[in-house]
């Protein structure tokens, strides 16, 4: 590659980075002219401060709703970590709740027997658990009855009495085992009404005491979490509104990408208030932060100037090389061409020169052969 090639790269690189000082420059000039309030409402100033409010508008618009959808995702995050937490609790006390059904149904079911002017609505409750009761007590008693009778019997009846006595043990720890599990069936049943709260039972407000205080911690828990499940909800509107469609990282590409096409407006709108007052009274008057950047201004158009000159001196040397190069193949094509006629007028004057020989060689033998004529007679 051409030195001047390499050259030219290196100028047009730096007429690049002159261009973008020079619009960063103006536009700084532009925005330090906006604070001035020195700007008259004429043209074209005013369609441009018009243009450079709507573009700041615009790129304020944007960061808000990315900074909105930036938030509300670290929000959701939270509520789906919150929600975890809170429904593994929620779990955790449904395990706990489970031993303190038996505990609640039996000492319901103690003030239930022990007062008989209970709603029917409890009654059908307990019912169940009243019958195995009275099955466990009827069993125990013929237990009872059978081990008492047990040594007074010969030998053939002790046989059958002890069969009957494993019959009866058998059906004892069956309704027993029954009983636990009616019990806790009706624990859970009158847990879920006002039966202790409204007896007022010493004994059954204490066994009562613990599941009460785990139920109201479910409650809490279920609240809070229809608290947040309402919340996320709302936010998850709201990011609709925002453009959100499903993934919000999409969207805050499209809105950086406004931003920056916001702000590309912004900035030259700003230079453009700043080119107009360039060459006024305006540019002097406004202050010296205004001032300095429009003498830096006028600075990097010169380098500008220089820089282009340089392209034109560089492109005019990458021409000549060019044209040289071309003039260099002609002359060797000419070259050739020449040393090819060359060749050909030796060809043509050895062939020349063989013609002369073969014609002196026709005439002799012409002379020796006579007429032609004669010779056919």
């Amino acid at each position: 590659m051409s030195a001047f090639t390499d050259k030219r790269a290196e100028v047009q690189s730096e007429l690049s980075s002159l261009s973008e000082e020079l619009e960063q420059q103006l536009a700084e000039a532009g925005a330090a002219l906006l604070a001035s309030g020195l700007l008259p409402a004429e043209e074209p100033y005013a369609t441009l401060v018009s243009e450079v409010e709507q573009a700041t508008a615009r790129v304020q618009e944007m960061l808000e709703k990315r900074e909105r959808i930036v938030a509300i995702g670290e929000r959701l995050a939270q509520i789906e970590s919150s929600v975890a937490e809170l429904q593994k609790r929620g779990n955790e006390i449904s395990g706990e709740l489970a031993p303190h059904y038996q505990t609640i149904g039996e000492n319901a079911f103690r003030v239930f027997r022990d007062n008989p002017l209970i709603d029917q609505e409890y009654a059908d409750i307990f019912t169940p658990v009243l019958n195995a009761a009275e099955e466990i007590r009827g069993t125990r008693s013929e237990l009872e009855q059978a081990e008492s009778e047990l040594a007074e019997k010969p030998f053939l009846e002790k046989m059958v009495l002890r069969g009957r006595i494993i019959v009866l043990r058998n059906r004892l720890a069956l309704r027993e085992g029954q009983m636990e599990r009616l019990s806790r069936e009706a624990g859970r049943q009158i847990a879920a009404t006002d039966f202790i709260t409204t007896i007022g039972d010493p004994g059954l407000d204490e066994a009562a005491g613990p599941f009460l205080d785990l139920m109201e911690e479910s409650q809490r828990i279920e609240h809070e979490i229809a608290t947040l499940e309402e919340e996320r909800t709302a936010l998850r509107e709201e990011l609709v509104s925002l453009g959100v469609d499903r993934r919000p990282a999409t969207r805050l590409s499209e809105l950086d990408e406004q931003t920056e096409g916001a702000r590309a407006r912004q900035r030259r709108f700003r230079a453009e208030i700043a080119t107009a007052a360039k060459g006024s009274d305006l540019g002097s008057s406004a202050g010296d932060a205004v001032r300095e950047r429009l003498e830096a201004v006028e600075k990097i158009e010169k380098e500008q100037k220089k820089a282009r000159r340089k392209l034109e001196s560089l492109d005019a040397a990458i021409r000549v090389e060019q044209l040289s190069g071309e003039i260099d193949q002609i002359d060797s094509a000419a070259d050739r061409k020449r040393a090819q006629v060359k060749s050909l007028a030796e060809e043509i004057e050895a062939l020349e020169t063989r013609k002369a020989g073969l014609e002196t060689q026709v005439a002799e033998a012409a002379k020796t052969r006579g007429p032609v004529e004669k010779l056919l007679k």
